[in-house]
């Protein structure tokens, strides 16, 4: 996450202390928006690898960590699931032209849906999909920045998921 922050041009802090939810804020670098928070982002790292034909199945958010992101707010929030192999050795290789990250990243926005009433820490919410074309990359990190990119809560996938 923080390498294709970096590549888009935006810089990376982690609040301190970690007691909201969001593990990074992306801030802005231009001369509007220098040092302003423009994106903040809980990620996860998964090797569950769930999946259908079109998206990724995961199911290991909890309420908590839900209602960080759900709802209106003034900075935009997003999941973001890097998919990793299962083994730790695999997540990087090595070559002497580059350095090679396995496997991707992508997102997710739940901007719009309500807040869980009396959410719990422990429980989790409904399986939800994260379509592979949600992929993160440098131009579409830029496109969530600036509020240009689609919003995944409008797809027919999630509102019959109910997420």
């Amino acid at each position: 996450m923080q390498v294709i922050a970096a590549a888009a041009g935006f810089l990376v802090a982690k609040p301190l202390p970690d007691v909201a939810g969001i593990d990074l804020v992306i801030l802005g670098t231009d001369g509007v928006r220098r040092g302003v928070p423009v994106a903040a982002v809980q990620v996860k790292s998964w090797s569950g690898q769930h999946r259908n034909d079109h998206s990724w199945r995961y199911r290991d958010l909890t309420e908590d960590q839900f209602n960080v992101l759900a709802g209106e707010r003034l900075v935009p929030a997003f999941l973001v699931l890097v998919v990793v192999p299962e083994d730790a050795r695999d997540y990087v290789q090595a070559k002497r032209e580059r350095l090679e990250l396995c496997h991707a990243a992508y997102w997710k926005s739940f901007a719009g849906k309500p807040p869980i009433e009396n959410p719990s820490a422990r429980r989790r919410v409904p399986t939800f999909e994260i379509p592979f074309s949600n992929m993160l990359t440098v131009d579409t990190l830029i496109r969530l920045c600036s509020g240009t990119a689609s919003h995944p809560s409008t797809d027919a996938s999630q509102l019959a998921s109910g997420l």
